[in-house]
């Protein structure tokens, strides 16, 4: 399964890649605003058939158990330091805290690029320029120059790599430099100040497997839906931050679900199932996944605590209402 809807990858690395200076750049007009008609029917439905299609703080409940869940952005926005107050009692209480990465597995993740390009990199073979159209190259040149990474760059990344690099959109490129924590980071110090310990709920490599799945051709195949205009994606990012500060999670994926038919010169249904393969990936897959691990842990330790990217609690796969058909109750808190 490649990944490269272009919102869908980065609702899965954190909703939003923009620390407080860069969101503030990523303040244009909303892609909500933006909507026609049939594409706020499209949306209002969709959001009203999500289970739990609201809320970033919640606590599931059975016998003498608990588990609170957070839905974290992976950067610093200015909406974080509410939401953590917030969250912080329930935080330094807990017994065990569970996140996608801990320190840790950031280590081994950067070791790895480090110490094999060939993860991420052409390292041999023809480059991205001369297996691409020279339309389709021109159009990956240009938005990497929007961002300001030099095209020479860009022509030896994989095809999952550039799709990655491209779900930044301009204005949130200072993210990248910006040392500014996350919420998950945020949650992470919380917890280590109160000697609460803190462990990862998947491997280091877990995600870069699901993003770089499927030959480069595969992968190039799929390119232009990593290729929305700049307008378009930033209108997106806006509604993005904006749905993330007012805890509308469904409204964020569903957003973004929506986005993808207006990329210009790619299939619709095309667009969709990319999306859905997308969804199916970086959500689904890893929830029902993590869910052993976090019952396991909810069996050793009264108080749990678990944050990980909002995208991971709403809808029928989400974390939230698997924990409901196991039969524990669920209260929002936030």
């Amino acid at each position: 399964m490649h990944s490269n809807a272009f919102l869908g990858l980065s609702l899965a690395l954190g909703l939003a890649l923009a620390p407080a200076g860069a969101a503030a750049l990523c303040d244009g007009p909303s892609f909500l605003d933006q909507m026609t008609p049939e594409e706020q029917t499209a949306l209002e439905a969709a959001v009203a058939a999500t289970p739990f299609a609201d809320g970033l703080l919640w606590q599931a409940t059975r016998d003498d158990h608990q588990i609170t869940l957070l839905g974290t952005l992976h950067i610093d926005a200015p909406s974080l330091p509410a939401l953590q107050a917030v969250a912080a009692p329930y935080v330094t209480t807990a017994d065990l805290l569970l996140v996608e990465a801990t320190k840790a597995e950031e280590t081994a993740l950067i070791k790895a690029l480090t110490d094999d390009p060939a993860i991420f990199m052409i390292t041999d073979g023809p480059t991205l320029p001369d297996r691409l159209p020279t339309e389709m190259w021109d159009k990956i040149s240009e938005a990497a120059k929007a961002r300001g990474i030099p095209p020479f760059m860009v022509s030896q990344y994989q095809p999952w790599y550039l799709g990655l690099t491209l779900a930044i959109p301009p204005c949130a490129m200072a993210a990248i430099s910006s040392s500014a924590p996350g919420l998950d980071h945020r949650i992470i110090a919380d917890a280590q100040a109160a000697d609460v310990p803190v462990a990862a709920l998947e491997p280091w490599d877990t995600l870069i497997d699901v993003l770089r799945d499927g030959s480069i051709d595969e992968q190039i195949a799929q390119l232009p839906v990593a290729l929305p205009p700049v307008a378009l994606q930033e209108s997106i990012f806006a509604a993005m931050l904006d749905g993330f500060a007012n805890a509308r999670t469904a409204e964020m994926w569903e957003t973004s679900r929506l986005a993808v038919a207006r990329i210009p010169d790619v299939d619709p249904a095309e667009a969709q199932a990319i999306f859905a393969q997308t969804e199916q990936g970086l959500l689904i897959d890893r929830n029902l996944a993590w869910m052993p691990m976090i019952l396991d842990a909810a069996r050793d330790n009264s108080r749990l605590m678990v944050a990980a990217g909002a995208a991971h609690l709403p809808g029928d796969q989400g974390l939230l209402n698997l924990l409901r058909d196991d039969g524990w109750t669920l209260t929002r808190l936030d």
